[in-house]
C-alpha cells in the first residue's frame, strides 16, 4: 500500500539533500520500531527511514523487497515468499475476506499507486454489493470515483460500468462527460485514461473499453485493461509490458481456451509479451499481492 513519506526520508530518498541515489534492486528490510504516532523506523542497506504503513507490522519483522522509483519518490514492494502466501498476508493485514471483487480491489489499488487503505476498500466493495452480478465492474467505477476523490451514486457507478463494456444508451452524453472529466483528473502519478469503442468486425459489432495506465512522473506506460463484448460473450484483458492473463464469460470449452492461449501467444509474443495466462484478470495470477507498498 502506499504511504506518505516523512519530510526527513523524502529529503534523503528524493536526492535533493544527498548527493547520490540509492540504485534500485533486491534489499532486506527489518523493522527496527514503531513510533508514538504509529510510523514504522525501517533499516535497509544500513541506513534508517522512517515510513507509515497500514497493517500489523511490529520491531523485529523482516522481509525482502524490490526497491524501485516512480518519479523522484522511492517505493518499497516486498517479494513474497509464495502468491499463497502474499494473498492470505495481504487480506489478514487489511482484515477483508479474499474474494474475486476484494482481489481485484487490492490489485487495482497497488498497480495504480494507491494507499491499501482498509476503509476505502470495504466501501468500494460496499458499493459493488449493491449490483449482483456485476460487482467486479462496479467495484472498479468505485476505485476511479475514490481516486478521484468523489462520492458516487449509485446511477454514476452504473454509468462508468456500462463505459466499461461499452454500452452508451440513452445516457451516452453524460457518461461521455464522466468519462472525460475523469481521464483529465489526475489522483496520483498513476492515471487511467478510459477509452471506449465501437467497432464492426464481419458480421458482429463489438463493443468495449480500453484503460490505460500510465506512470505520468515516468511518462511510461504500466499496465492495460480491455474489455470486449462481442455479442456472444464478454472478455476481459489485462495486459503489462510482458504477459496477458485473460477471461472469458460464459467460458470457452477448455480445448477450445488452450488453442486461444496458444494464438495469443503466437500474437502478442512479436510485441514483447511472452507470458499468455488463461484465467481470471481480475484476480491475476502473475505473483500475488506484495504485503505492503512503501514510500518512504
Amino acid at each position: 500500500m502506499r504511504t506518505e513519506s516523512t519530510p526527513d526520508a523524502w529529503l534523503r530518498l528524493s536526492g535533493g539533500a544527498l548527493p547520490f541515489r540509492i540504485p534500485e534492486g533486491t534489499v532486506t528490510v527489518r523493522v527496527t520500531g514503531v513510533t508514538a504516532d504509529g510510523s514504522l523506523r525501517l533499516t535497509l542497506r544500513g541506513q534508517a527511514f522512517i515510513a507509515i504503513a497500514t497493517g500489523s507490522w511490529r520491531p523485529g519483522d523482516v522481509f525482502v523487497a524490490q526497491l524501485r522509483y516512480s518519479g523522484s519518490t522511492l517505493y518499497l514492494d516486498p517479494v513474497p515468499s509464495s502468491p499463497e502466501a502474499s494473498n492470505a498476508n495481504v487480506f489478514a493485514r487489511l482484515d477483508l475476506s479474499e474474494t474475486p471483487v476484494s482481489a481485484f480491489l487490492v490489485n487495482f489499488f497497488r498497480v495504480s499507486g494507491y494507499r491499501l487503505d482498509p476503509v476505502v476498500l470495504k466501501h468500494c466493495m460496499k458499493l459493488a454489493s449493491r449490483f449482483p452480478g456485476r460487482e467486479t465492474r462496479v467495484a472498479e467505477a468505485a476505485a476511479r470515483f475514490e481516486m478521484s476523490g468523489i462520492e458516487p451514486s449509485e446511477t454514476l457507478l452504473s454509468l462508468y460500468a456500462d463505459a466499461i463494456e461499452g454500452k452508451a444508451g440513452a445516457e451516452e452524453g453524460r457518461q461521455r462527460d464522466i468519462l472525460s472529466f475523469l481521464n483529465h483528473k489526475k489522483g496520483g502519478e498513476c492515471h487511467w485514461i478510459v477509452i471506449p469503442f465501437k467497432r464492426t468486425c464481419g458480421s458482429r459489432v463489438l463493443r468495449g473499453s480500453l484503460r490505460f495506465l500510465f506512470d505520468t512522473a515516468g511518462m511510461t506506460f504500466r499496465e492495460a485493461l480491455i474489455t470486449v463484448d462481442d455479442q456472444e460473450r464478454l472478455w476481459d484483458f489485462t495486459l503489462d509490458s510482458n504477459s496477458c492473463v485473460f477471461g472469458a464469460n460464459p467460458p470457452l470449452p477448455p480445448s477450445k481456451f488452450r488453442q486461444l492461449i496458444v494464438y495469443l501467444g503466437q500474437q502478442l509474443s512479436s510485441y514483447g509479451i511472452h507470458t499468455v495466462e488463461g484465467g481470471s484478470p481480475e484476480t491475476d495470477s502473475r505473483g500475488g499481492f506484495p504485503a505492503v507498498d512503501l514510500e518512504i
